[in-house]
């Protein structure tokens, strides 16, 4: 008679086999998901420092500046950038490093995650509002760009953006007109 023991034993060999099998693609779904969100905070940290750059750039050296702004696609929450203006100085020495007791930070943030630059710029700087950037010359203005309110503590939305700065010479106050592209049109 032929022994039915092993075929008894296959039934249990085969459970064990699916519970390893099911520990296996769990342990790998943790670590792709983790690979992914890191991936995703390296985006949004690439992001704050490109935009640091290009605001320094604009803000020490430049008339003017154009800058597109994507948020990176990987986060599923809504997702917001900003300059914001700080007067703390344990904040300003975390961020900046320094005693400085004023500093400016541009900040990307989710409800899950928030990456913060410094911004080493002028704190006298004026973001004008729209209605007070008519005199800018037109010419420089690039076609399809309307006047759009930016600055500190303001979201700053996806899109293509024109920035342009002028100096008081009587303050030597840095003022800021703010220009998105419009799409509609």
């Amino acid at each position: 008679m032929i022994s039915s023991r092993g075929q008894e034993a296959a039934p249990f060999e085969l459970l064990v086999g699916v519970v390893m099998m099911a520990f296996v693609l769990a342990i790998g779904f943790v670590v792709i998901t983790g690979s992914q969100k890191a991936q995703c905070e390296q985006q949004a940290k690439d992001l704050v420092e490109r935009l640091r750059s290009e605001f320094e750039s604009l803000f020490k050296n430049e008339s003017s500046k154009h800058l597109s702004v994507e948020s990176p696609s990987c986060f599923s929450e809504k997702s917001s950038i900003e300059i914001r203006g700080q007067k703390d100085r344990e904040v300003c020495a975390l961020f900046c490093s320094g005693s400085n007791e004023r500093c400016t930070l541009i900040m990307f943030s989710t409800e899950t995650f928030s990456e913060i630059g410094c911004l080493r710029v002028p704190q006298d700087i004026l973001f004008k509002e729209p209605e007070n950037c008519e005199n800018t010359p037109q010419d420089s203005v690039p076609f399809n760009f309307e006047p759009v309110s930016f600055g500190y503590n303001k979201d700053l939305n996806a899109g293509n953006y024109f920035f342009s700065k002028k100096v008081v010479f009587s303050t030597s106050q840095p003022e800021i007109c703010s220009y998105k592209q419009d799409l509609s049109g």
